[in-house]
């Protein structure tokens, strides 16, 4: 798997030791009947050679190996407990099909296909949630916004989205309501506030119902009660 990706992606392994890869490259040249080289400059595989060289360098990558390992684990970890609560809970049986821990599908695979396309610089078309900088012009240039985008080795670039009709534009008005409430209620530990975020959501029907569902949220999530209290 490792090779497939390295020859169909045209990208160096990560955690190469240069001087090692250059000393293999010319083993491989010299077995297939390249000449041999004379210089007075030192060649790119002389480094191998030196052995102060080679232990600095593969010290360097088994601490990038290392490094890496803990970030899988670390991953793998948080993997798992979103599937077990909140995920879980979002499939709440609909989901008939066994789940699978090692499919890549949902954020993960998006994670990936946006790292792919900052890597390779592929001006590859994502749907993000980025600053709206001037892609909805009704909404300021720091409003998070949700939109396609273009990706490459700059980044995520939102493009513009054009009109939008008066109903969708009152829509997404109201949204962004909601969620500076919401983040308003985070930040000062506001109940008032967050059932206000709540009660301003178009699918709650009043300002009782917002109440409700914040106190069943408050009972169900202790990080809710003690942020609340």
């Amino acid at each position: 798997m490792l090779a497939w990706h390295l020859v169909t992606k045209d990208q160096d392994y990560s955690f190469a030791r240069p001087s090692l890869v250059a000393h293999k490259r010319r083993k491989l040249e010299l077995a297939t009947g390249a000449p041999a080289r004379r210089s007075n400059h030192r060649l790119p595989g002389a480094a191998y050679n030196d052995q102060q060289r080679r232990n600095e360098q593969r010290e360097i990558a088994e601490q990038v190996e290392r490094t890496y390992r803990i970030f899988v684990a670390h991953w793998q970890a948080t993997k798992d407990e979103r599937d077990r609560t909140y995920m879980a809970e979002a499939r709440d049986g609909h989901d008939l099909a066994p789940h699978d821990p090692d499919d890549p599908g949902g954020y993960e695979a998006e994670a990936m296909a946006i790292v792919e396309a900052i890597a390779g610089n592929a001006g590859a078309v994502r749907i993000l949630n980025v600053a709206n900088r001037s892609a909805l012009p009704f909404l300021d240039e720091d409003a998070v916004v949700e939109v396609p985008c273009v990706v490459g080795a700059a980044g995520a670039r939102p493009l513009a989205a054009g009109d939008v009709p008066e109903h969708a534009r009152a829509l997404i008005d109201t949204i962004k309501a909601v969620e500076r409430a919401t983040i308003e209620a985070a930040l000062t530990g506001s109940t008032e506030l967050a059932v206000k975020a709540l009660a301003l959501h178009p699918l709650v029907p009043s300002v009782t119902a917002a109440r409700e569902i914040f106190a069943e949220y408050r009972q169900r999530l202790p990080v809710l009660e003690e942020r609340f209290a």
